[in-house]
């Protein structure tokens, strides 16, 4: 071998070693490729499993919160109702207790201590049964108390209830008085009638005159003016009014006397004159036939009586006693409610709490909230409750004969208005500047018609309206 082949052959050998080497290089090289591919694929499989799992578990993060807000919001839904439950079943608790309280006279800290003594001893089941046994027997002790208490103030106050009449008689000396008293035609006892408001029976055969009216202010202002005038012996229509009026002016002094010597009966200082002034006048008011003042009396002595028994204020009780139906003097003036009246007057007078309260109690207008109240509300059923202290049938035919009389008078151009004959006929008198004669036959037909919609009565009643025109003069030197 030849150097020159040996070298070829190195040379061959050479090459071929280096094409070994490249070829294996690529193929090296791209089975690292294939390598990365793989792997970076696989890398992606990871990463997209990973952020599905963390997604999923965001949304069941999410999830979860969600039930827990949900959960929270209904816990918080049912604590409110527990603690509306609770404080409604606090606040019946409590009023339980005052009630307990106020019958057995025992507070609630006592009692639990008289509990707690008897639960060292009894079971809850023995405890349970004697609780129920003491509470009957405790109302049927409470309820003999009350009953001996209200026997015993009944027994100590003794006193005839009033029945009222609605006429009196007036006695005549003589035959000429009963003429005067007609007059010529019969001219006096009209004017009489209408301007006293009263009903008047004359009989020749009886040596007195008869003077009816519900009303017994106006009756009494009647008979004092009568017999004023029966002194005088000159009688006529002008005589009539200036008597009248003068037995007015006299007769309010006669009222407030009345009321000043009920306060002194009853040991009660320091009055408003316009109290002192409406007591007396209660001596000419009636409810169910019953004298008002008469109950208004008997009413303050039970009251007091029944709140010494009670460790009440005894003469706050009388007080609010004597007051109570106050209201009931104005109520024929005015129309309006006595309790809504006499409230009122004794707010404005400063009366004291217990006065206003017992007055709006004793007709349930609202709760009583004192001894006093209470007092004056048992004293009041026990008045009216007595057998014959008030008469219904009377009572009716009164109230039909006021809402008559408030009918007539509400109407601007009346001047006054007087039922008459059992209120079989109402005068009407008409201020004569302010209608005429066509207008008051029309005046008499509405109210008619106004009477028969609204008052129920039997029979028929005669709307009779008088329009009187006078021309007054004078002579002077």
């Amino acid at each position: 071998m030849t150097v020159e082949t040996m070298l070829i052959a190195v040379i061959l050998v050479m090459i071929t070693a280096f094409v070994t080497y490249l070829i294996t290089n690529k193929i090296n090289k791209a089975s690292f490729d294939i390598y990365e591919i793989k792997a970076k694929a696989k890398a992606k499989a990871i990463e997209y499993e990973s952020n599905t799992e963390i997604k999923n578990s965001y949304d069941k993060l999410e999830k979860e919160k969600e039930n827990l807000e949900k959960q929270k919001q209904d816990i918080q839904a049912t604590k409110a109702k527990i603690e509306e439950q609770k404080l409604k079943y606090q606040n019946d608790l409590e009023q339980m207790q005052r009630v307990l309280e106020k019958t057995s006279k025992i507070s609630m800290e006592e009692a639990k201590h008289i509990m707690i003594e008897m639960s060292k001893e009894l079971s809850k089941n023995q405890i349970a049964g004697i609780y129920q046994k003491e509470y009957q027997n405790m109302k049927k002790d409470i309820k003999t108390k009350a009953n001996n208490l209200l026997l015993n103030v009944t027994s100590r106050y003794s006193h005839d209830f009033v029945a009222t009449n609605l006429f009196d008689n007036i006695d005549l000396e003589d035959d000429s008085i009963r003429g005067k008293l007609i007059g010529k035609d019969g001219r006096n006892i009209k004017a009489l009638q209408t301007i006293l408001g009263v009903d008047i029976i004359v009989d020749n055969k009886l040596d007195y005159i008869t003077v009816s009216c519900f009303n017994l202010y106006r009756r009494e202002v009647a008979i004092k003016t009568i017999k004023k005038l029966i002194r005088y012996g000159k009688i006529n229509p002008a005589r009539i009014e200036d008597t009248l009026k003068s037995v007015k002016e006299e007769f309010d002094d006669d009222i407030f006397n009345d009321g000043v010597n009920t306060l002194h009966k009853m040991g009660i200082t320091n009055m408003n004159d316009e109290f002192v002034y409406l007591l007396g006048k209660l001596k000419y008011r009636t409810s169910y036939g019953q004298n008002a003042l008469s109950h208004t009396i008997e009413v303050a002595n039970l009251s007091g009586l029944i709140a010494g028994q009670l460790d009440g204020d005894i003469q706050i009780a009388k007080r609010a006693g004597l007051l109570h139906d106050i209201g009931k003097a104005l109520t024929q003036e005015t129309g309006e409610n006595h309790v809504d009246i006499g409230a009122d007057l004794a707010k404005k007078h400063n009366e004291p709490d217990e006065v206003i309260n017992a007055i709006y109690a004793h007709h349930e207008y609202e709760e009583p909230k004192y001894v006093e109240s209470y007092a004056v509300c048992i004293a009041d059923t026990l008045s009216a409750g007595r057998v014959g202290a008030r008469r219904e049938t009377l009572g009716t035919f009164i109230k039909r004969v006021e809402q008559i009389e408030e009918i007539c008078n509400s109407k601007s151009v009346v001047q006054d208005a007087f039922a008459i004959d059992g209120a079989r006929e109402v005068r009407v008198l008409v201020k004569s500047n302010l209608i005429d004669d066509e207008q008051s036959a029309i005046l008499s037909s509405q109210l008619a018609s106004e009477i028969a919609s609204v008052v129920n009565y039997p029979g028929e009643i005669k709307i009779n309206v008088i329009r009187e025109h006078r021309a007054v003069s004078y002579a002077k030197h």
